[in-house]
């Protein structure tokens, strides 16, 4: 059973998870075409090499290749940026489940990377819109 304090810790990993996502696609909006993807494409090829440091020691290398891979797929076509965000999302969650975190003194940071990077990834499979465009039009729409 799951006393109080653990749920309440976990509630407020998967909050900053979330607004660590939106605060990222927010920032990535205010770049035009086609250097939000360029840029999409480096983080994650960036984000490829963040558990070499060890966690399930040999197969780091094989996975870090497939996202590398996915990264440069992803300087021309977006989905192959989000498949490589589901692919870092399942990683993430085999370090979490092995108790192996992404940062050893933060024990839900596998879990918090996971929920950030299925946000980025759907975003990103959706062609990465601008969504300051979006929150314009709701905020003038209230406004109204």
């Amino acid at each position: 059973m799951i006393d109080f304090a653990t749920a309440s810790y976990l509630w407020i990993a998967i909050v900053k998870a979330v607004l660590v996502a939106l605060i990222s696609i927010v920032s990535a909006s205010c770049m035009k075409e086609p250097g939000r993807q360029k840029l999409m494409a480096i983080v994650l090829g960036l984000a490829a090499g963040v558990y070499l440091d060890g966690g399930f020691v040999f197969w780091e290398f094989p996975f870090a290749i497939a996202v590398v891979v996915c990264a440069y797929k992803g300087l021309h076509w977006y989905p192959a940026i989000g498949i490589g965000w589901l692919l870092h999302t399942g990683w993430d969650i085999l370090h979490h489940a092995a108790h192996k975190p992404l940062i050893g003194f933060l024990p839900t940071s596998s879990l918090e990377c996971a929920i950030t990077d299925a946000i980025l990834a759907a975003w990103l499979f959706a062609s990465a819109p601008d969504v300051r465009e979006w929150l314009w039009k709701r905020t003038s729409e209230i406004v109204e």
